[in-house]
Protein backbone atom coordinates (compact mmCIF):
# COMPACT_ATOMS: atom_id res chain seq x y z
CA UNK A 1 0.00 0.00 0.00
CA UNK A 2 2.92 2.36 0.66
CA UNK A 3 4.27 1.85 -2.86
CA UNK A 4 0.85 2.77 -4.25
CA UNK A 5 0.74 5.90 -2.11
CA UNK A 6 4.21 7.05 -3.20
CA UNK A 7 3.24 6.48 -6.84
CA UNK A 8 -0.11 8.24 -6.33
CA UNK A 9 1.54 11.23 -4.62
CA UNK A 10 4.08 11.64 -7.41
CA UNK A 11 1.35 11.23 -10.01
CA UNK A 12 -0.77 13.94 -8.30
CA UNK A 13 2.21 16.28 -8.16
CA UNK A 14 2.98 15.76 -11.85
CA UNK A 15 -0.69 16.20 -12.77
CA UNK A 16 -0.80 19.47 -10.79
CA UNK A 17 2.26 20.83 -12.54
CA UNK A 18 0.86 20.01 -15.98
CA UNK A 19 -2.54 21.46 -15.07
CA UNK A 20 -0.94 24.73 -13.93
CA UNK A 21 0.93 24.99 -17.22
CA UNK A 22 -2.20 24.43 -19.30
CA UNK A 23 -5.16 25.61 -17.20
CA UNK A 24 -4.09 27.60 -14.14
CA UNK A 25 -3.64 27.22 -10.40
CA UNK A 26 -7.07 26.53 -8.72
CA UNK A 27 -7.43 22.88 -9.73
CA UNK A 28 -3.80 22.18 -8.74
CA UNK A 29 -4.45 23.51 -5.24
CA UNK A 30 -7.49 21.23 -4.92
CA UNK A 31 -5.57 18.09 -5.98
CA UNK A 32 -2.62 18.91 -3.72
CA UNK A 33 -4.95 19.49 -0.74
CA UNK A 34 -6.55 16.06 -1.20
CA UNK A 35 -3.24 14.23 -1.69
CA UNK A 36 -1.90 15.75 1.56
CA UNK A 37 -5.10 14.70 3.37
CA UNK A 38 -4.73 11.17 1.96
CA UNK A 39 -1.11 11.06 3.17
CA UNK A 40 -2.14 11.77 6.79
CA UNK A 41 -5.01 9.27 6.66
CA UNK A 42 -2.71 6.56 5.32
CA UNK A 43 -0.06 7.30 7.96
CA UNK A 44 -2.63 7.03 10.75
CA UNK A 45 -4.05 3.79 9.31
CA UNK A 46 -0.55 2.29 9.04
CA UNK A 47 0.25 3.22 12.64
CA UNK A 48 -2.90 1.51 13.91
CA UNK A 49 -2.51 -1.56 11.68
CA UNK A 50 1.13 -1.95 12.75
CA UNK A 51 0.08 -1.80 16.41
CA UNK A 52 -2.58 -4.48 15.81
CA UNK A 53 -0.02 -6.74 14.11
CA UNK A 54 2.42 -6.22 16.99
CA UNK A 55 -0.22 -7.20 19.54
CA UNK A 56 -1.13 -10.31 17.53
CA UNK A 57 2.54 -11.37 17.51
CA UNK A 58 2.92 -10.76 21.26
CA UNK A 59 -0.18 -12.83 22.08
CA UNK A 60 0.82 -15.62 19.68
CA UNK A 61 4.23 -15.75 21.37
CA UNK A 62 2.46 -16.43 24.69
CA UNK A 63 0.52 -19.39 23.32
CA UNK A 64 -2.77 -17.76 22.30
CA UNK A 65 -4.55 -18.53 19.07
CA UNK A 66 -4.95 -15.07 17.59
CA UNK A 67 -6.54 -13.37 14.64
CA UNK A 68 -6.57 -9.81 13.39
CA UNK A 69 -9.99 -8.92 12.04
CA UNK A 70 -9.50 -7.41 8.59
CA UNK A 71 -11.53 -4.28 7.97
CA UNK A 72 -12.80 -4.11 11.53
CA UNK A 73 -13.07 -0.32 11.33
CA UNK A 74 -14.51 -0.27 7.82
CA UNK A 75 -17.47 -2.62 8.14
CA UNK A 76 -20.98 -1.68 9.22
CA UNK A 77 -21.05 -4.69 11.54
CA UNK A 78 -19.54 -4.16 14.99
CA UNK A 79 -16.42 -6.20 15.68
CA UNK A 80 -13.12 -5.81 17.55
CA UNK A 81 -9.69 -5.43 15.94
CA UNK A 82 -8.17 -8.65 17.33
CA UNK A 83 -9.26 -11.86 19.04
CA UNK A 84 -7.08 -14.02 21.29
CA UNK A 85 -8.17 -17.44 22.51
CA UNK A 86 -6.70 -20.08 24.78
CA UNK A 87 -8.27 -22.91 26.74
CA UNK A 88 -8.42 -20.66 29.82
CA UNK A 89 -9.00 -17.19 28.42
CA UNK A 90 -10.94 -15.58 25.57
CA UNK A 91 -10.29 -11.92 24.80
CA UNK A 92 -11.29 -9.31 22.23
CA UNK A 93 -9.22 -6.17 21.66
CA UNK A 94 -9.93 -2.75 20.25
CA UNK A 95 -6.44 -1.42 19.51
CA UNK A 96 -5.46 2.23 19.72
CA UNK A 97 -2.05 3.67 18.94
CA UNK A 98 -2.30 7.22 20.21
CA UNK A 99 0.29 9.63 21.55
CA UNK A 100 -2.06 12.12 23.19
CA UNK A 101 -2.77 12.82 26.85
CA UNK A 102 -6.20 11.19 26.59
CA UNK A 103 -8.05 8.52 24.63
CA UNK A 104 -11.62 8.96 23.41
CA UNK A 105 -13.81 6.25 21.93
CA UNK A 106 -17.17 7.23 20.50
CA UNK A 107 -20.22 6.18 22.44
CA UNK A 108 -21.58 4.22 19.46
CA UNK A 109 -18.33 2.30 18.92
CA UNK A 110 -17.90 1.43 22.61
CA UNK A 111 -21.51 0.31 23.01
CA UNK A 112 -21.23 -1.88 19.89
CA UNK A 113 -18.00 -3.44 21.15
CA UNK A 114 -19.45 -4.14 24.60
CA UNK A 115 -22.55 -5.68 23.03
CA UNK A 116 -20.43 -7.79 20.66
CA UNK A 117 -18.20 -9.08 23.48
CA UNK A 118 -21.19 -10.00 25.69
CA UNK A 119 -22.86 -11.80 22.79
CA UNK A 120 -19.63 -13.69 21.97
CA UNK A 121 -18.81 -14.44 25.61
CA UNK A 122 -15.34 -12.90 25.49
CA UNK A 123 -13.64 -10.35 27.70
CA UNK A 124 -13.21 -6.96 26.00
CA UNK A 125 -10.09 -4.82 26.33
CA UNK A 126 -9.08 -1.54 24.80
CA UNK A 127 -5.39 -2.04 24.05
CA UNK A 128 -3.70 1.37 24.07
CA UNK A 129 -0.14 1.43 22.73
CA UNK A 130 1.46 4.45 24.35
CA UNK A 131 4.71 5.67 22.76
CA UNK A 132 7.80 4.91 24.90
CA UNK A 133 5.57 3.39 27.64
CA UNK A 134 4.22 0.28 25.91
CA UNK A 135 0.81 -1.35 26.03
CA UNK A 136 -1.92 -0.75 28.58
CA UNK A 137 -5.02 -2.93 28.58
CA UNK A 138 -8.16 -1.20 29.77
CA UNK A 139 -11.60 -2.51 30.59
CA UNK A 140 -14.86 -0.80 29.75
CA UNK A 141 -15.32 0.18 33.41
CA UNK A 142 -12.00 2.10 33.38
CA UNK A 143 -13.43 4.75 31.03
CA UNK A 144 -15.43 7.80 32.01
CA UNK A 145 -18.69 8.23 30.14
CA UNK A 146 -20.03 11.51 28.81
CA UNK A 147 -22.77 12.35 26.32
CA UNK A 148 -20.65 11.79 23.17
CA UNK A 149 -17.91 9.33 24.09
CA UNK A 150 -16.00 7.28 26.61
CA UNK A 151 -12.67 8.73 27.65
CA UNK A 152 -9.66 8.11 29.82
CA UNK A 153 -6.62 10.27 30.51
CA UNK A 154 -3.09 8.98 30.04
CA UNK A 155 -2.50 9.28 33.78
CA UNK A 156 -5.62 7.20 34.57
CA UNK A 157 -4.69 4.62 31.92
CA UNK A 158 -1.24 4.16 33.44
CA UNK A 159 -2.80 3.72 36.88
CA UNK A 160 -5.81 1.53 35.95
CA UNK A 161 -4.56 -0.36 32.91
CA UNK A 162 -2.89 -3.76 32.96
CA UNK A 163 0.54 -4.35 31.49
CA UNK A 164 1.00 -7.24 29.06
CA UNK A 165 2.55 -9.67 31.57
CA UNK A 166 -0.48 -9.28 33.86
CA UNK A 167 -2.92 -9.68 30.96
CA UNK A 168 -1.43 -13.03 29.91
CA UNK A 169 -1.17 -14.28 33.49
CA UNK A 170 2.60 -14.21 33.95
CA UNK A 171 2.34 -11.74 36.84
CA UNK A 172 -0.31 -10.69 39.33
CA UNK A 173 -1.47 -7.12 39.54
CA UNK A 174 -1.00 -5.45 42.89
CA UNK A 175 -4.17 -4.07 44.47
CA UNK A 176 -4.76 -0.41 43.65
CA UNK A 177 -5.22 2.06 46.44
CA UNK A 178 -7.56 4.98 45.83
Amino acid sequence: MNVFFVFFSHFCWLACCLWVVFFGFPFCALIFKHSVHLFFLMARYKKGADAERELVQLLFGKGFSVVRVAGSGATSLPCPDCLALSRKKKMAFECKAWSGKYLNISRAQMEELVSWSRNAGVELFVAWKIPRLGWRFLRFKDFRENERNFSITLKEALRKGMVFSVLVGEQKQLPKHA
